[in-house]
């Protein structure tokens, strides 16, 4: 017998939001595959004359950063929004329940 936790549970009556954050997470994968592909670029050209490798690790850390904080909150709110309407649902049945 298969016992299903609350947490998916909760996101059967969102099947968008969970592709929604799937396809977040999938692209988080990705950034991070960016930037250590641009950080071993930058390593790589740290003999060159140029600067153009310090500017590529300089880009490759602070942007690949700020971008993979920035998908991070935003799949933390989605979840966070799928919390809230099952509270609100939770609080909703108790109060029915109540006046019944």
């Amino acid at each position: 017998m298969v016992v299903e936790s609350s947490e998916n549970k909760q996101w059967d009556k969102y099947p968008t939001l969970k592709i929604i954050v799937t396809c977040y997470q999938l692209l988080i994968v990705a950034v991070m595959a960016a930037v250590g592909s641009c950080f071993v670029v930058g390593i790589g050209f740290i003999t060159s004359k140029n600067g153009f490798s310090a500017w590529l690790i300089a880009i490759s850390i602070v942007g690949g950063s700020v971008t993979l904080i920035t998908l991070y909150v935003v799949i933390e709110g989605i979840k966070l929004f799928v919390n809230i309407t099952n509270d609100l649902h939770q609080i909703k049945n108790k109060i029915v329940d109540k006046s019944d």
